[in-house]
């Protein structure tokens, strides 16, 4: 599917999802999915974020289903969307005056629609269900206090954030002033029929997020504070997290890659905290049974307790300690896999990295099902995970790739591979492990002996130093007894 390419105008409402870039293609299929009556032309792709133009009828009037969203970080209802080559001019005053121009053209009646979804929008998911995928949501009377305290704001209040990417003769605090200042231009005028006012801080009851990028401004208020994930109940707050976690709207489009489907058995081998397990149960309850787990006893003791916490997910989550390159499980009996594998940073090494994704390839070939086994890898090593999974190939290949991109972790673009399992020999595939096994020791080996010509080096350099240190202390100390000699000597034929 082909999303759309034209700029929309900047006085038509549009949905804006924001997400981690690199999963947009994750979130567009999750609107197509949950959105009904929605043109896939109007979808359209943009950097880290989804827009769904005009803003759905359906969400004006039921705003809550947004929190069954899984791959999405924030929604806003967007206000303003404008190309302009003005806001790059290098004249300041120019690009200042284009963006403050665009802010204050805004009808008010689309900040007022804005608003609006704002009071009918829960300030967090917990009761809002959607298990069955069918746009049905059960909506627990709880949160109607949540917004009954919305509908009795008279004045709200606002503050402006803002996001700059590209050349611009500006800073980006100059981009949030400017965008304030269009705002408030629009509420103080004398046919202004709202009665909004500027604040300072993030007490204020409404957020304006204002991104350019290069020549395009989006402007949108926030539907809900902090991150979907957080608020919508799908982890349990007081879960336990490793060094190294993995953002669940992450884990959603590494899943979304994978194709669960009714039935299947999942496994995730490097589990760290459980995230990846848990976000498949949740998305896919009484649908499929999880086996994950790790060799690192702390990470299956967190993964335990967190798959715990969560009771209707619990029974669906089976957590082992094991060696991914060495999985004790039957040949095929996993029908899809996913795991976020050690970076080789602050998890792991690339050394080690070099013996492991080899070894786990090969096992994960021979442990996943013959007819539709698949399996999403995502690592930050971008060296080290193609080169095992060629190594895992040969003439004929374990693997055939389907898809392969690149996320955005934690600042790190990590490469994710989409992989199909074709077929898997017992034999040659004990000779792939063989093989790197003894190339391992070799690389190792050489790295020792390198290590150990460096620490002689080193031993050397410091011995000379040292003795070129003795040297110099020792010329210095005659040069002090000459200076003594001298200074006595002057100093008798003085007194004389």
């Amino acid at each position: 599917m082909s999303s759309s390419t034209s700029t929309p105008s900047s006085t038509m409402s549009y949905l804006w999802l924001t997400c981690p870039t690199g999963l947009e293609y994750c979130v567009e299929k999750e609107c197509i999915q949950k959105l009904t009556n929605v043109n896939v032309n109007n979808i359209t792709r943009e950097i880290g974020k989804v827009i769904v133009k005009p803003f759905p009828k359906q969400l004006i009037t039921n705003p809550e289903i947004l929190w069954n969203f899984r791959g999405v970080d924030y929604i806003l209802y967007g206000i303003v969307h404008e190309e302009s080559n003005l806001f790059q001019n290098n004249d300041q005053s120019i690009a200042l005056n284009s963006i403050r121009d665009v802010v204050s053209n805004v009808p008010v009646q689309e900040w007022q629609q804005a608003y609006e979804v704002w009071q009918k929008m829960p300030s967090n998911g917990k009761n809002i269900f959607d298990n069955n995928n069918n746009n049905k949501q059960n909506i627990v009377i709880n949160n109607n206090d949540d917004l009954l305290k919305k509908q009795e704001i008279k004045s709200p209040t606002y503050y402006v954030t803002k996001k700059r990417g590209g050349k611009h003769s500006f800073p980006s605090t100059t981009l949030g002033r400017t965008v304030w200042e269009g705002m408030n231009r629009t509420f103080t005028s004398n046919t202004n029929s709202l009665n909004w006012e500027g604040e300072l801080g993030s007490n204020a009851n409404l957020e304006i997020f204002s991104h350019l990028h290069e020549a395009t401004l989006f402007l949108g208020l926030r539907l809900h504070k902090e991150s979907l994930w957080k608020k919508s109940n799908a982890l349990a707050e007081n879960r336990k997290w490793v060094s190294t976690p993995m953002r669940p709207q992450i884990c959603y489009g590494l899943l979304s890659e994978t194709l669960l489907e009714c039935g299947d058995i999942f496994c995730d081998p490097m589990v760290g905290c459980g995230t990846i397990g848990e976000v498949a149960a949740e998305t896919n309850q009484s649908k499929i049974f999880c086996i994950v787990g790790d060799i690192d006893q702390n990470n299956v003791e967190k993964a335990y307790d967190n798959k715990s916490l969560k009771k209707n997910t619990s029974s669906m989550i089976d957590v082992i300690q094991w060696d991914a390159s060495n999985l004790p499980l039957r040949d095929g009996v996993i029908d899809k896999m996913c795991t976020d594998l050690p970076f080789g940073k602050r998890c792991g090494s690339k050394t080690n990295n070099y013996n492991l994704y080899p070894q786990f390839l090969v096992d994960a070939a021979r442990v996943l099902n013959h007819q539709n086994g698949r399996a999403t890898l995502l690592s930050a090593d971008r060296r080290t995970l193609p080169r095992a999974v060629d190594l895992a190939a040969g003439q004929k290949p374990f693997f055939k790739k389907q898809r392969n991109f690149t996320i955005n972790v934690g600042g790190l673009d990590a490469l994710t591979l989409v992989l199909k399992k074709r077929y898997y020999n017992e034999d040659r595939g004990n000779a792939i492990k063989e093989k790197q096994r003894r190339n391992f020791k070799i690389a190792m080996a050489k790295k020792e002996k390198r290590l150990k010509k460096r620490k002689m080096e080193k031993m050397m350099m410091m011995e000379e130093a040292s003795v070129e240190k003795k040297k110099n202390k020792k010329v210095v100390e005659e040069e002090e007894e000459e200076a003594e000699v001298k200074e006595e000597n002057s100093t008798t034929k003085t007194s004389r």
